[in-house]
């Protein structure tokens, strides 16, 4: 039982990185003059760092998916501005600077306050809504004629695609970076560039793909300590992605022991706390693939203490960590602690595309179902069944995952029906009213702001 459960619920694990979420952009915003996504591969150019190149680290704060960039020069605070993002605070700077009234003449200082609300709402897990601001700014900077129009556009560019790691079902051939690239004339802003590129590879990604990202990692580590001669963002970033490859070439002992060797390097400040809450998944992850199910909890925990302080437990990050919880606690045979665990990514998960829906779902409903929760495992899975039909109705391309849990599904809630009195042969009458139920629960839900 436990080797069947464990692969079922493996069916989430591929998707968290590069969830997508159907909500669109209110500018209706064009990207021109961007190559095509063939076009736009992983290897962005690594630029040089010259000798005494300082960097205001205040420009930039950081999350374990991306780095995201102030504009230069404006006068706002950016010292205080990132102090309060760090502590949890992005509510009230965003209602701060939402009063603030800048006349668009004023294009720098304009293009620089959609670029702060921007950057809020990635702190508030709003991707969609940070994604108009900057696209806003985007699209205001290129009608106007200024001296600092690239370096503006450039950290526009940079943080909408940041942004859609989470937004995009393309997000790992992201040409919103590649027009960030192009455009960058500062050597670390270019470093920023690449780090945010480097680790959106492909879920099924190829051994060479993945020692390809490992090797440009490593580089980006010896810019980067050229830079002040310290450890920055990018070097955690970095860590990140030479973790990520050797996971995916299944070598958890080397990703272990680099994990091991870079938590004292990084610094234990406010400003890393996120970057270090997604180096303490990564690490739970390894040892949790390594059966070391107590060990993995620990660091789970550790992160999500941090989510909470600064994102909030119904952060996608937190979504994330709270999966890999409940596959702990499922490998070590805790249904009931897994069921929690997995119902908890829900909040985090929900603005999914439905192929991320069905799985979030059926994750809860498994395991509540493995607990003895029939009622609630019953809830989800319905829910599981109406996204997954969906994505199978609607479907371009191959749905063999879909139909192979279809099966899994509707044997689940067969259990249920049968196990509460219910008619075998009266199944699928009973699956398509109650499948209406839920389908009608979910599009309210997607109704609300």
């Amino acid at each position: 039982m436990k080797n069947t459960t464990v692969t079922v619920i493996l069916a989430l694990m591929l998707t968290l990185s590069f969830t997508s979420c159907q909500k669109k952009p209110k500018t209706g915003f064009t990207i021109h003059d961007i190559p095509t996504q063939d076009e736009a591969g992983h290897n962005f150019p690594i630029p040089d760092i010259p000798d005494d190149y300082t960097v205001d680290k205040n420009l930039y704060v950081a999350q374990e998916n991306g780095i995201y960039v102030f504009i230069e020069g404006s006068s706002f605070n950016y010292a205080g501005i990132n102090s309060e993002l760090c502590k949890g605070n992005a509510a009230s700077i965003k209602e701060q600077y939402e009063r603030m009234e800048i006349p668009e003449s004023d294009l720098i200082d304009y293009a620089a306050l959609q670029n702060i609300l921007g950057i809020t709402e990635i702190y508030l897990s709003d991707y969609a809504r940070a994604y108009d601001h900057f696209c806003d700014a985007i699209q205001f900077i290129e009608r106007r004629n200024l001296p600092e129009k690239d370096s503006v556009l450039t950290v526009l560019y940079n943080n909408a695609g940041a942004a859609t790691i989470y937004l995009s079902a393309n997000a790992p051939e992201d040409r919103r970076l590649l027009k960030a690239s192009g455009l960058c004339r500062d050597p670390y802003m270019g470093l920023i560039i690449a780090i945010n590129q480097a680790g959106r590879i492909k879920v099924y990604a190829s051994g060479q793909e993945c020692e390809i990202m490992i090797a440009r990692a490593n580089e980006m580590l010896e810019k980067e300590e050229l830079v002040n001669n310290g450890t920055g963002f990018v070097h955690a970033l970095a860590i990140k992605c030479i973790v990520l490859g050797y996971t995916r070439l299944g070598n958890m002992e080397e990703a272990l022991r680099i994990l091991e060797k870079a938590f004292p390097e990084i610094p234990d400040t406010q400003e890393y706390s996120l970057l270090k809450a997604g180096l303490l998944t990564d690490r739970g992850i390894c040892k949790e693939y390594l059966g070391e199910h107590d060990e993995a909890l620990q660091d789970f925990r550790s992160a999500i203490a941090i989510h909470g302080k600064i994102l909030g437990s119904d952060s996608r990050q937190a979504a994330n960590t709270y999966f890999w919880m409940g596959m702990s606690y499922m490998g070590g045979g805790n249904a009931s602690e897994a069921a929690v665990c997995f119902e908890k990514t829900i909040p985090g998960m929900r603005c999914g595309v439905a192929g991320d829906k069905w799985k979030m779902y059926w994750n809860a409903g498994y395991s509540f179902q493995q607990s003895g929760d029939y009622e609630k495992a019953k809830e989800y899975l319905l829910k599981a069944y109406v996204h997954n039909q969906a994505v199978i109705k609607e479907a371009t391309a191959f749905v063999d995952e879909e139909r192979r849990y279809e099966v899994e599904i509707k044997e689940a809630l067969r259990a249920i029906y049968e196990m509460e009195g219910g008619n075998r042969r009266s199944f699928e009458r009973w699956l398509r009213r109650e499948a209406k139920k839920a389908e009608k629960e979910e599009k309210q839900y997607e109704k609300l702001p």
